[in-house]
């Protein structure tokens, strides 16, 4: 309910053109302080967003989105993943241990020459009309 206050505060101060203070004080009060908040967070920002967009009330969706990347729920208003997994960072590569698939991935890398000459055996089956596109 704070975050549901927090939203009306902002929208206020966004329609009356006033400082962002109120809702800032908030914020503060509700910042998530693991990954179980940030999920409920999430879970319960879905389903306000769905109702809001059913009333065609962008503005509010907007602000939410706003909030949340203030939270640090979302990385920002235009990255809002739908779920969240336990260490997930964003990062270009990953090693191996980091990944926590150790040992599925060292088996594809011990078995990769035969993946691969299978790979191309498949592909060198098909004729260039044959394949299609995934959509």
């Amino acid at each position: 309910l704070k975050l549901l206050s927090a939203l009306i505060s902002r929208y206020n101060e966004i329609v009356n053109k006033q400082p962002f203070v109120l809702s800032h004080d908030i914020l503060k009060k509700i910042k998530p302080k693991d990954d179980g908040q940030k999920r409920e967070i999430i879970m319960f920002i879905n389903d306000v967003e769905t109702e809001l967009r059913k009333q065609k009330r962008t503005t509010e969706v907007y602000t939410l989105f706003e909030l949340c990347e203030e939270l640090g729920v979302f990385p920002s208003k235009y990255q809002r993943p739908n779920m969240l997994f336990d260490n997930l960072r964003a990062q270009p590569v990953w090693s191996v241990e980091e990944s926590g698939q150790k040992e599925k991935l060292m088996k594809l890398q011990d078995n990769w020459k035969d993946i691969k000459r299978e790979l191309t055996n498949l592909t060198a089956e098909l004729a260039d009309e044959d394949w299609k596109e995934n959509y």
